[in-house]
C-alpha cells in the first residue's frame, strides 16, 4: 500500500524529533548517580525548592541549549522501578500539560502502518 504524501513527509522529521527526545531522556538516566538507598525522602521545602540548570545532566543542558529549550520548560523525573528515590527530579512540583510528540510519532506509525482509512472499532 503506497505510504499517503503527508505521513512521508512528516514521518521522518517526527522520528528524528522522538529519537532527540529518547536520546534525552536516556542521556538523563545514564548521566544521573543512582539514589542512595538509605536517604530521607525530601522535605516539603526540598521538594517544591527551585531547579537549577546545574542539577540537570552536562549532555541534557547541552541538547536544551542547541535546542534553545529553557530548562525551566521540562519536567523530567527518572526512578528505577525498584527504587524509592528518583534518580533525578527535575521540576517534578511545577504542572505541565504532558509532552505530544509521543503521541504524534504513535499516530504517524499507525496512519502508515493501517494507511489513512483505517476505523477504529470500540465496541460499546
Amino acid at each position: 500500500m503506497p505510504r499517503p504524501a503527508l505521513c512521508a513527509g512528516v514521518l521522518r522529521p517526527l522520528r528524528r524529533a522522538g529519537t532527540s527526545a529518547l536520546t534525552l531522556t536516556l542521556a538523563a538516566l545514564l548521566a544521573s548517580p543512582p539514589a542512595p538507598a538509605a536517604e530521607p525522602a525530601p522535605t516539603t521545602a526540598q521538594a517544591t525548592a527551585p531547579n537549577t540548570a546545574a542539577a540537570l545532566p552536562e549532555p541534557v543542558r547541552q541538547a536544551l541549549a542547541r535546542a534553545q529549550v529553557p530548562p525551566n520548560a521540562l519536567s523530567v523525573w527518572v526512578q528505577a522501578v525498584d527504587a524509592e528515590q528518583p534518580r533525578l527530579a527535575w521540576g517534578a512540583q511545577q504542572p505541565l500539560n504532558p509532552a505530544s510528540l509521543f503521541k504524534l510519532v504513535t499516530t504517524l506509525a499507525a496512519l502508515e502502518l493501517l494507511g489513512p482509512h483505517y476505523t477504529w472499532r470500540t465496541p460499546v
